[in-house]
């Protein structure tokens, strides 16, 4: 059996030193034998610093993905060159849309990407929704509607691509699967201040192309049972998508991360 911590959304940029360290050895204190983390760590300058910081610390693999917050003050090329550097050096580090599948036990297995809102969702022509992404990431300076929706649907679609490849040979070949989110891949599980999201913020809070593709291929697989973490809006919920498909929401507040859960995977035997 093991015991994994889940977190999102922790922006530990948004602590002082004592804060983080105090934060740090809460985590070490609690009974798991690794986490996740579900992206908005720190910033792009900074994410990096962070996650050396925790493995130091923590000593336990820690299994993350990145976030919108991740990039900011710098661009994704920079942030993805900085984090393939760190993980190919580290220890306990996995940055989960490198590693690929990542099995839990004989019948669970872990994949994850950040994924994006893409754009698809609501109604982002006119929404009234602002955004810092497009203002503190470098790859969105200076662009018009026009040029942010298709670098969007971008974005969304490489999480799509992922998910295609990976979800679909990780439930060929295990009975449970958990995936990793920072974006809601839906609209259901969009929480926004207790209710799902709009119309102005859907474009920004879910990524539709990887919805798509978990909802065509859960239906092959009504014997799979799926369990999808995500986080972003700071409001939390659950909803099921299907019957084997249950999504978790985290919930998050600047300046005071959490432990969202202890997620217990069992070995086969034992069910």
């Amino acid at each position: 059996m093991q015991k994994i911590a889940w977190l999102s959304d922790i922006h530990l940029n948004f602590l002082t030193r004592q804060e983080l360290e105090q934060f740090t050895q809460k985590l070490s204190g609690f009974d798991a034998d690794s986490f996740l983390i579900g992206g908005d760590i720190g910033e792009g300058p900074s994410v990096s610093e962070y996650l050396s910081y925790l493995e130091s610390q923590l000593k336990r693999p820690i299994f993350f993905v990145l976030g919108n917050h991740d990039f900011y003050h710098s661009s994704f090329k920079q942030v993805y060159v900085e984090i393939y550097k760190l993980v190919a050096n580290s220890k306990y580090l996995k940055w989960l849309p490198k590693v690929g599948i990542v099995e839990l036990s004989s019948n669970t297995c872990l994949i994850g990407h950040g994924c994006w809102g893409d754009g698809r969702y609501g109604d982002f022509f006119n929404s009234k929704l602002e955004v810092m992404d497009t203002w503190l990431i470098k790859d969105f300076a200076h662009m018009d509607k026009t040029r942010l929706s298709h670098k969007l649907h971008e974005l969304g679609d490489e999480a799509g691509g992922f998910f295609q490849f990976h979800f679909l040979e990780a439930l060929q070949h295990y009975k449970k699967v958990l995936v990793l989110t920072h974006v809601s891949p839906f609209i259901e599980s969009a929480w926004y201040r207790g209710h799902t999201s709009d119309d102005d913020a859907l474009p920004y809070f879910a990524c539709k192309a990887a919805g798509d593709v978990f909802r065509k291929i859960t239906r092959d697989y009504p014997d799979r049972n799926i369990t999808l973490l995500c986080g972003h809006t700071h409001s939390p919920g659950e909803v099921h998508i299907y019957d084997n498909l249950l999504v978790k929401t985290a919930g998050a507040k600047y300046g005071k991360p959490e432990v969202q859960e202890i997620l217990v995977v069992k070995n086969k035997n034992n069910g």
